[in-house]
């Protein structure tokens, strides 16, 4: 390479993590390379796929939080975010379902996400498809939770580095490190949340998804499945961890039948998620997908003090279900995109939302 000094070294995959022979990612030269111009775009690039590919140690993870996120005290919000960290096996947008219908069932809710890294359609292209508009400032998102007690995170809430960092590794993408984004994704976001209740596969450990949140002050709730998935599923035992470290089994047949299979959780193909995910949110469709969103709704609730029982909050998930509530919510959101704000038929258009 030519030109200045770099300020991070091209990083090879093996000395990502402690213990492996290496040293860790400097992160807080890996910024300050990318804002004086001193890191080149193939070091970046080499950086971000060498930790995509194997990810950081714990302490690893924790750095580079620490590292992009402002110092400083965080706009308070209080609302409970639902984020799942990828990874398992491929189920439609359960954690956006939830948000929907914890929201119509009575917690205050903000939706962090991402666009599709690992997966077909992430929570940013499916809101694209339905016109459901994201929040342009902390004032907007405060002003949503108001009306709607729902209000999908735009860019803003994230660091601007990120947004930095993506304009100058073009015409690299930032979908091709979706193995590391998706992991730190959930903790990135500026807010000071009421609590947050992150989807875990297995991904990353317990400990580390512990780590991340303690290094945010989040009050974090975990939900994992048997299957590995990054949410509760009704089709075989989960487990919810609270925020004391307590875990609680859901095995099917006591808050739910069980009934169906994972292939009932399945994603709709791009050109029917809108129309799979309204028919989710109204109950028309396998028992199966009812129960896995009413489990990971009833989390929500349980974390925003609306229910006082997983039984309890399960019962209201079922209920804003049943009575046409979370569809209702859903359709009016998806009429109230600012005009103008066109969406492109791959869901990209209007604000963004999510990890860049």
């Amino acid at each position: 390479m030519t030109g200045a000094p770099v300020a991070v070294d091209p990083v090879p995959v093996t000395d990502v993590r402690d213990g492996d022979g290496g040293r860790p990612v400097d992160w807080v030269r890996f910024w300050e390379g990318l804002d004086d111009g001193t890191a080149t775009a193939d070091v970046l690039v080499g950086t971000l796929a060498a930790v995509s590919q194997e990810l950081p140690d714990d302490d690893g993870l924790v750095a580079f939080v620490r590292s992009v996120v402002p110092d400083g005290p965080l706009p308070a919000v209080d609302a409970v975010n639902i984020v799942g960290i990828g990874g398992g096996p491929s189920t439609m947008n359960v954690s956006t379902a939830a948000a929907v219908v914890a929201a119509a069932a009575g917690a205050a809710v903000v939706k962090s996400g991402s666009r599709a890294y690992t997966s077909v359609l992430g929570s940013t292209e499916l809101l694209g498809l339905a016109g459901v508009a994201t929040t342009t400032s902390t004032d907007d998102l405060r002003d949503r939770l108001a009306r709607h007690r729902l209000a999908f995170a735009g860019q803003h809430v994230y660091p601007r580095g990120l947004t930095r960092l993506a304009r100058r590794i073009v015409p690299v993408g930032m979908k091709e490190f979706g193995g590391f984004l998706n992991v730190v994704g959930p903790y990135l976001p500026a807010l000071g949340l009421r609590a947050q209740v992150t989807g875990r596969s297995g991904r990353a450990t317990p400990e580390a998804v512990r780590r991340l949140a303690t290094g945010r002050g989040l009050t974090q709730w975990v939900c994992s499945s048997d299957l590995g998935a990054d949410e509760l599923l009704s089709v075989c035992p989960s487990t919810v961890t609270h925020p004391d470290g307590r875990t609680e089994r859901i095995v099917p047949g006591t808050l739910v039948t069980g009934a169906g299979s994972l292939e009932d959780l399945r994603p709709a193909e791009p050109g029917r998620s809108v129309e799979h995910f309204a028919a989710a949110l109204a109950g028309d469709l396998a028992v199966a997908v009812t129960e896995t969103i009413v489990l990971n709704a009833a989390v929500v609730l349980l974390a925003s003090g609306t229910a006082p029982t997983l039984r309890d909050a399960c019962a209201s998930a079922h209920e804003a279900i049943s009575s046409g509530a979370a569809h209702g919510l859903f359709e009016t959101l998806r009429g109230q995109a600012p005009a103008g704000a066109a969406v492109t038929r791959d869901g990209r258009g209007g604000a963004d939302h999510g990890v860049v």
